[in-house]
């Protein structure tokens, strides 16, 4: 009948068999550790952190009375550019610049106006200048394909002249003449 220590030993260890002569021929420990040497490394581990510690904060100590505190190091103003000089200044200005150059650029592509009186070379407003392109056409190069060619091969998807609404800018001739 089996008793209580052999229910918690179900194992059999073969090392146990052997003698401490034969464990030694085969090279095992017969010692434990030495713990005395394990304590005396953690001590001598805090020591060393805590003199260097101490070390440390004395030096600190030292060299504080030693050199002293350091002077400020002299503050640099900000100069600003002239207010005639809009360019030095940035983005300072760039809201109102905007504004004023789409003033101006809506300004030019809404009135008549020479580009060049020499030359004969008249500016447009853009809604006259597209209508004016849609009556007369774009200039074709020789042997390019015209509009019917275009239609014959895509059907009805290229629109005729007559189907374009006009009635925004009026005809598109409408309200042509020279410049002043």
């Amino acid at each position: 009948m089996p008793t209580d220590h052999d229910q918690h030993n179900d194992h059999h260890d073969p090392v146990d068999d052997r003698s401490p002569e034969e464990l030694r021929k085969m090279a095992y420990e017969d010692r434990d550790i030495d713990m005395s040497q394990i304590n005396k490394s953690v001590v001598a581990f805090f020591a060393f952190t805590v003199v260097s510690i101490a070390a440390s904060a004395g030096f600190y100590l030292w060299a504080a009375g030693h050199i002293g505190p350091q002077p400020e190091p002299p503050t640099r103003t900000l100069r600003l550019a002239p207010k005639d000089a809009p360019y030095v200044q940035g983005n300072v200005t760039a809201k109102k610049d905007i504004k004023v150059l789409r003033k101006e650029e809506n300004e030019l592509i809404s009135t008549y106006g020479w580009v060049d009186k020499n030359k004969g070379v008249v500016r447009l407003p853009i809604d006259q200048a597209m209508a004016l392109v849609l009556e007369r056409g774009l200039p074709v190069r020789p042997g390019a394909p015209t509009l019917e060619d275009a239609r014959k091969n895509m059907g009805s998807a290229v629109p005729a002249p007559s189907s374009i609404d006009t009635t925004k800018t009026g005809s598109p001739a409408e309200g042509v003449s020279e410049p002043q």
